[in-house]
């Protein structure tokens, strides 16, 4: 059910791009992309962790690849991806120095960006750059421990799952597009994201401060 609202909530959003276009005669852009990003969580120890940690800072650090679907109407785009974690979580405190803790899990994201863009026309006929300002959504598609004993991986997506792995991001950032052929561009951009609904689910830390730094390029078609 919850994947088929987020899909409603795509397909609304991309209707009503559409319409927006065609009521204003903007060129329509409809592609895919791929890329890296990463998310950080900056959290500190609270006074439930005792008075040996309290104070003491603790930063958790994901990595994913990310592919997604786009609907472009030159002020507008909608996204619809998939973001799969790469690696380890890296978790590090103030307190551990160099000696690095490594969670071996997968995660599985499902996202739902819409953004505003200004496009900037510059003296290069075959590119148009454009900041880009909008929102974010996450949430937990599937979660795996790797190497575990059974069951382990069940309980870890129950854990993400009861706590609500849902994130809304403010995304910054800028792009362009650079026309192939009178059809087809290539479209970078680099984007960070400030998460909106950070929180720490371990009563002994306070979140401070969670963000995303990413970036992607992708292939769009001109309709």
């Amino acid at each position: 059910m919850k994947k088929i609202k987020l899909l409603a909530v795509v397909a609304i959003l991309a209707i009503s791009t559409s319409a927006f276009a065609q009521a204003y005669d903007l060129p329509l852009m409809f592609g895919v992309e791929g890329g890296w990003h990463q998310n950080t969580l900056n959290a500190e120890y609270n006074s439930d962790a005792g008075t040996v940690l309290e104070g003491e800072t603790e930063e958790t650090v994901t990595s994913f690849y990310q592919i997604q679907a786009f609907f472009d109407a030159s002020y507008f785009r909608v996204c619809l991806g998939y973001s799969g974690s790469i690696g380890d979580t890296v978790y590090s405190t103030s307190i551990s120095g160099d000696e690095d803790v490594e969670a071996d899990y997968s995660l599985g994201i499902i996202e739902i960006s819409a953004y505003f863009k200004y496009p900037i026309y510059s003296g290069y006929e075959n590119a148009v750059f454009y900041p880009m300002i909008g929102i974010n959504y996450s949430s937990l598609y599937s979660a795996t421990w790797n190497d575990a004993p059974d069951g382990v991986d069940e309980d870890i997506k129950k854990d993400l799952q009861d706590n609500e792995y849902e994130d809304l991001y403010l995304m910054l950032g800028f792009g362009g597009d650079f026309k192939v052929s009178e059809t087809v561009f290539i479209v970078p951009s680099v984007l960070f994201g400030i998460n909106l609904t950070a929180d720490d689910d371990d009563d002994t830390t306070d979140a401070t401060f969670s963000y995303k730094f990413g970036i992607n390029c992708g292939v769009g078609f001109k309709l």
